[in-house]
């Protein structure tokens, strides 16, 4: 595809909800390819092809669903999800040299579900296919982020109120999600002293489980309840062991539970047990 001319795709907020979304693509075409500029083979390369018809290689995956508003002649996402697809027909790739990202291998499993989309996933089933870096697998930070931060329709209980505990949906392979691309982390600076905000170790100290303090950026009200974008200088350990857990008051430091979370990852066996020392009987739990 090279010394081809360059064309141009426009798009903005109303078509797509973008980091930069009053813009345009430049793009090249070669018959029924087309490659996405800037490219470049350092980062993770999304390859998306549709029967023989459509073929489309970026290293933004939103960029992708640009060029096939544009193909498909759709307004908008929403208008492009609900075009009829073959969906055994429909391939998503994405591939690098370096270790890919969470968010790749759980796109790369879900982009290409093909009859399951818009069925119901058991988390099992989905650890055994894609192994996450995230030690939380998929019922962690990253699967979430998959729906906040890059508007992939993945469902959990919390936003899907029929699925179960064990259970995750995918609806279709289209970002239809409104997201807010420019939400970030933004650490509080009101703390004179640079420590963690749940455990009060500094950084590179040792807690007593012998895990040295890194901080992170942790949210006082966590992602999966669309907290806002406020945070403070949490340890990994911290992190990784609240995550959703509880929200914290970012002026008193008071902690509200979500039990919803707490439930969520405890035994079965350790929730029946108590909910039955509170006097819940299985009558009450049907």
């Amino acid at each position: 595809m090279a010394n081809l001319t360059p064309t141009y795709i426009e798009y903005n907020s109303n078509n797509f909800n973008l980091k930069d979304p009053d813009t345009q693509l430049q793009v090249e075409y070669d018959g029924n390819k087309c490659k996405i500029l800037p490219f470049t083979k350092t980062k993770p390369i999304i390859t998306m092809t549709y029967d023989t018809t459509i073929y489309i290689t970026s290293n933004n995956i939103h960029h992708i669903y640009v060029v096939l508003q544009d193909k498909m002649k759709k307004n908008t996402i929403n208008e492009l999800s609900e075009c009829t697809w073959d969906y055994t027909l429909w391939n998503v790739k994405i591939s690098s040299d370096k270790k890919l990202p969470d968010w790749a291998n759980i796109l790369n499993c879900l982009l290409n579900l093909c009859e399951n989309f818009n069925k119901p996933l058991d988390i099992k089933t989905l650890e055994e296919s894609v192994l996450l870096n995230d030690k939380r697998g998929w019922g962690g930070e990253r699967p979430r982020e998959v729906y906040y931060k890059l508007g992939f329709p993945l469902y959990t209980p919390k936003t899907n109120k029929q699925l179960k505990l064990s259970e995750r949906l995918f609806e279709c392979p289209f970002p239809i999600c409104r997201i807010n691309p420019e939400r970030k982390a933004i650490v509080s600076d009101t703390s004179i002293e640079m420590k963690c905000f749940t455990c009060g170790l500094k950084e590179g100290e040792t807690n007593i489980f012998g895990n040295i303090c890194n901080f992170e950026k942790g949210h006082f009200d966590p992602h999966i309840n669309g907290g806002d974008v406020l945070s403070g200088n949490q340890c990994k350990w911290c992190n990784s062991f609240y995550k959703d857990k509880i929200t914290w008051n970012a002026k008193t430091g008071k902690p509200t539970f979500n039990v919803y979370a707490i439930l969520r990852d405890a035994p079965v066996d350790e929730v029946k047990k108590h909910l039955k020392t509170l006097g819940f009987t299985p009558e009450d739990l049907k």
